[in-house]
């Protein structure tokens, strides 16, 4: 699952960690990103999805999902099972 950082660069502290922490993206600088339609510094990818307090705590956007991924905002997470909320396309 991907969540961009619209506040700052991504760097130590400005993220939860997780074992599933696949990758880490910082921008020149502030980017239009059409996903989520604003700019962001970066994203990181997780393996698992963040609960919405952990989205607020660090002040990450979630990516979209598609609607074959997940309806209602709520989406399984294909590793853990866990549901969380994301925004639908």
């Amino acid at each position: 699952m991907r969540y961009y950082s619209t506040q700052r660069p991504l760097g130590p502290g400005t993220f939860p960690r997780q074992d599933g922490t696949e990758s880490v993206v910082n921008f020149d600088g502030p980017t239009y990103c059409e996903e989520i339609g604003r700019e962001a510094w970066g994203y990181i990818e997780y393996q698992c999805g963040l609960e919405p307090n952990e989205c607020s705590r660090y002040e990450l956007t979630p990516g979209l999902v598609t609607k074959e991924q997940g309806t209602n905002g709520t989406i399984p997470c294909p590793h853990c099972g866990r549901w969380s909320e994301y925004t639908t396309l």
